[in-house]
């Protein structure tokens, strides 16, 4: 039997983007962009590696005609809410003890109108 000598590099590309796209794929951190502006998102984080995260860490970027509202925690928990409008490229860390699903909820509270990127993540 003779060997097609494009299957072989075939079957490697295949391979790589398939493990590439599997590494993507994490419940730890992840990456919304918001241009509905009519719901609630609210999402969590499940820790992967047990003991060695010491970081919740919430990035937001983009822009909201008025007040939004970020909480680091489902609706019902006693955190507080952070308040964005305008332009924003806000920082938000907390610590993060490990062993534990960590919530996110953004809320377009006043807002309407926008375009917000938010990175979340356990570090």
């Amino acid at each position: 039997m003779q060997k097609n000598e494009h299957t072989v590099p075939f079957i490697k590309m295949i391979f790589i983007l398939f493990f590439l796209s599997a590494c993507g794929n994490s419940n730890d951190r992840k990456e919304i962009i918001v241009t509905d502006f009519n719901d609630k998102i609210i999402d969590s984080l499940i820790p992967n590696k047990k003991g060695s995260y010491s970081t919740y860490y919430i990035h937001i970027e983009g822009y909201a005609n008025d007040s939004i509202r970020i909480k680091p925690g489902k609706e019902a928990d006693i955190y507080y809410y952070f308040y964005f409008k305008d332009s924003i490229n806000e920082e938000l860390r907390m610590d993060y003890y490990g062993g534990e699903t960590k919530y996110f909820l953004f809320d377009p509270y006043k807002a309407d109108n926008g375009k917000i990127k938010i990175t979340y993540k356990l570090l």
